[in-house]
């Protein structure tokens, strides 16, 4: 199908132009990245898990 002529945008190619690093807005930087390592629900899943893997290993050594 072909479009009318007031219907049809230009396709621009290669337009995006570099801004000067001058005038970019300046970003803060509120914290540091979260380190979920950190929280205490992180630990917890990791004993549990260390713990199922420990209670598995000593199911299927006594199989």
């Amino acid at each position: 199908m072909i479009e009318p002529d007031d219907l049809a945008l230009p396709r621009p190619v290669n337009t995006s132009m570099k801004a000067d690093p001058a005038e970019r807005p300046t970003v803060k930087v509120g914290k540091q990245r979260f380190k979920v390592w950190k929280t205490k629900s992180w630990k917890r899943r990791t004993q549990v898990r260390a713990r199922r893997a420990a209670a598995y290993q000593e199911l299927a050594r006594d199989l």
